[in-house]
């Protein structure tokens, strides 16, 4: 699950993330580096950060449990997005609740919001009192 040069082109393994208990997909991603990227989200998770996927992971850090990786395929980084559109896709067409914000495809990297949007979100929260399982 380590990053592997095969000439000239970097390879990219698409992975799900699946319930412990009924092995539901409830995630699609890709990485570089899938067990790096695995860890990155228990911990990111554990750390607070917002989201489906890390709201999902800390429902099941509350049962001391964590989902299961599975890679389910290895790419060329050229067409990994386009894999990973195509697995998400297909995984919502056939019923699946994914927890994934996006249709795939590199997601929203790269993006933050303006400074406007971030006063805006700071002032909805503002006095907000955390509760311990955040």
């Amino acid at each position: 699950m380590v990053s592997i040069r095969e000439g000239r082109s970097l390879i990219v393994d698409i992975y799900a993330l699946l319930e412990p208990d009924s092995l539901r997909v409830r995630y699609i991603g890709q990485s570089r580096g899938a067990k790096k990227r695995f860890h990155w989200h228990i911990s990111a998770a554990r750390h607070g950060k917002l989201g489906r996927l890390y709201n999902w992971i800390r429902s099941l850090q509350r049962k001391n449990t964590r989902p299961i990786m599975l890679v389910i395929e290895r790419c060329d980084n050229a067409t990994a997005d386009d894999r990973e559109i195509h697995h998400i896709d297909l995984l919502r067409k056939a019923g699946c609740d994914l927890v994934n914000c996006t249709s795939g495809g590199g997601g929203i990297r790269g993006w933050s919001h303006s400074q406007s949007a971030k006063d805006a979100i700071g002032a909805v929260h503002k006095g907000k009192v955390l509760s311990p399982e955040t």
